[in-house]
């Protein structure tokens, strides 16, 4: 890369022009329509829950949007369309200050125009705090308190039960915790968990929607990104299969229990906990992947 730079006929002067010529140079064409394509994805699953979000989720979404955004050379898409796609994903009452703002020729640049955006919204949410009341708020302008339940159902239009099928914290979406004791689950009634609505910090909610966006029914692609990501492994299952040979076969991508079957995560896909196979003891995870077909 430096011999590269150095041997540039006209070395960039800003940061933009760098940007541009080092993804010129590194960035293949089709890399580059992926990101593009990637960002619009984006934009379009955070539109249909847009008008959900209140102040601490329009800077996880915003944080996420300047970050797939700020991969996407100028080449592909200008100013004037990416804060067309940053407004498409806010609620419709902030998408009109970015609208206001892309109507200038040239616009502010895209970190301004979401700190104009954050500050308006929080402005906004403490005058509601202050003086307003629930009536006297539109109920589409109102923060709401956001659960990976609700953003399941709002973004996928599944049921309450298959949204906490997905979430539950069962093997394959929870953080990667294998080796301790499988945690021990409530008996509260599924009314109970579906009347909860808990109130996440900035980064919760930014992880939250970044979850339900990219991996909550997403299918087998969405299984495959997080086939490592194991927890709660049935503990006949623990018992019974040697713990090298458990490790082995989670590292190789095979379900724990069977041995001979690719892992997917989820109530649907094939783990330990769906697997109807009779418990492997002995088949290494070589032999195993040779028989999965991977």
């Amino acid at each position: 890369a430096r011999r590269w730079y150095d041997a540039l006929p006209l070395q960039p002067s800003t940061w933009t022009g760098f940007s541009d010529a080092i993804k010129a140079r590194f960035c293949s064409v089709p890399s580059e329509l992926i990101r593009v394509d990637k960002l619009r994805e984006f934009v379009d699953q955070a539109f249909k829950i847009r008008d959900k979000l209140n102040v601490q989720g329009m800077q996880g979404y915003t944080a996420k949007f300047a970050q797939l955004a700020g991969e996407v050379s100028s080449k592909y898409l200008t100013n004037h369309g990416i804060l067309e796609l940053l407004g498409r994903g806010l609620p419709s009452r902030m998408a009109e200050i970015v609208t206001k703002e892309n109507n200038k020729d040239p616009p502010k640049p895209l970190h301004e125009v979401i700190n104009m955006v954050l500050a308006r919204a929080t402005e906004k949410a403490q005058a509601a705090n202050t003086y307003g009341s629930a009536s006297a708020t539109p109920a589409s302008a109102a923060p709401i308190n956001l659960d990976a339940v609700s953003i399941a159902i709002k973004q996928f239009g599944c049921t309450r039960e298959e949204a906490q099928q997905y979430l539950e914290e069962s093997e394959g979406w929870a953080p990667h915790d294998t080796h301790g004791n499988p945690p021990s689950h409530s008996n509260s009634s599924s009314s109970s968990v579906a009347s909860s609505s808990p109130t996440y910090s900035s980064n919760e909610v930014e992880q939250l929607i970044v979850n339900a966006l990219s991996r909550v029914g997403a299918g087998p692609a969405g299984r495959d990104r997080n086939a490592q990501s194991r927890r709660s492994v049935p503990s006949g299952v623990v018992k019974d299969v040697p713990e090298a040979l458990a490790k082995s076969r989670m590292e190789a991508g095979l379900c724990i229990k069977c041995g001979i079957a690719k892992y997917e995560g989820g109530g649907k896909g094939h783990n330990s906990r769906t697997c109807k196979a009779p418990v492997d003891k002995t088949t290494s995870a070589a032999e195993g992947r040779k028989k999965a077909n991977f």
